[in-house]
């Protein structure tokens, strides 16, 4: 590769064309609603409660105003930047550089990955809008009673498998319908079930468990070790997708998220106008001529990941 063709324009123009059409990977949108008209470094959001449940009507109207809860998502700045050697630069004849460039543009869209596998892995830590852990077992809104979304085999038996660490595709199916039924049985705060109309899922996944996951939710007919059975997952009027996440740190735990609702158990959110851009200290800068080496890197982008819907997700260990 000529050195014209590493030019700072060069590589400016390709960092761009490869940022054309990157999107997040289509698990992400499933869970987290996107905000990227942000306008300044924190934003508070309120959540409204629900609105009063139909009643026969007796003498006037009986209007009621939604709870208030308010929780504020802090922007954090990020970047990328490299240092090439001009040597390097004037050397390269298989287009490593440029391929590092095409790793730039990826970075800011891999980082959505990372940034949302932080919270949800820190969920039994970290409090969401109703100041409990967003993974918890003391959630309390309004009218709806003590409730959990972080299942043991204390709540259900179907968590208690062969070998947490590596469970059958069986196991696992029962395991999945079982949280999927959970998530039906909690309220808003009004005391009315909240995710009655749910239809659409996602199973999210830790590495190790891919094959077996793969198999409880897309096969057909599943191995008990003694023979074979239908798979209750298919019968079932739901629409369920996988997502194995090799970020995942967990091996005894698996999430299952509601998709198919306008809110979202997770909120990223990016402040408007920085979006990643890129910028290149080349040949004719101060850096290059102290230092003889280029640096190319992106502009800060202002993000961050924050918790939003706990009642459409639900944690499961496995024991």
């Amino acid at each position: 590769m000529s050195l014209s063709a590493l030019s700072s324009r060069a590589i400016i123009g390709h960092y761009y064309l490869r940022l054309e059409g990157k999107v997040v990977m289509p698990w992400i949108d499933d869970v987290a609603v996107f905000y990227d008209q942000v306008d300044q470094e924190s934003e508070t959001y309120k959540m409204l409660g629900m609105t009063a449940p139909m009643r026969e009507w007796k003498g006037a109207r009986q209007p009621t105003k939604p709870r208030v809860e308010e929780f504020t998502i802090k922007n954090v700045p990020y970047e990328s930047s490299m240092e090439i050697d001009c040597d390097d630069i004037r050397r390269d004849k298989t287009g490593q550089i440029m391929a590092r460039v095409d790793d730039l543009a990826d970075q800011g869209t891999r980082h959505w990955n990372k940034l949302l596998t932080t919270c949800i892995e820190d969920g039994e830590s970290t409090a969401c809008y109703d100041t409990k852990y967003f993974f918890g077992t003391d959630h309390v809104s309004g009218d709806s009673g003590t409730q959990s979304n972080d299942l043991t085999s204390s709540d259900y038996s179907a968590l208690n498998v062969s070998d947490p660490t590596c469970p059958t595709a069986d196991e696992l199916a029962t395991v999945i319908l079982k949280m999927i039924q959970h998530l039906y049985t909690l309220k808003d705060d009004r005391g009315e079930p909240l995710n009655e109309d749910a239809s659409q899922f996602l199973v999210y996944l830790p590495v190790p468990f891919a094959g077996a996951g793969w198999k409880a939710i897309y096969g057909n007919q599943l191995d008990t070790g003694s023979g074979t059975h239908d798979n209750p997952l298919k019968s079932a009027p739901w629409n369920i997708s996988v997502a194995v996440n090799p970020r995942s740190s967990w091996t005894t735990k698996l999430a299952v998220f509601r998709t198919d609702s306008i809110t979202k158990p997770f909120i990223r959110q990016q402040e408007a106008g920085t979006a990643p851009t890129v910028f290149v200290l080349g040949d004719d800068s101060e850096y290059c001529k102290v230092g003889n080496h280029w640096l190319v890197g992106t502009e800060n982008t202002w993000r961050a990941v924050g918790y939003g819907v706990w009642q459409h997700a639900c944690l499961g260990l496995l024991s």
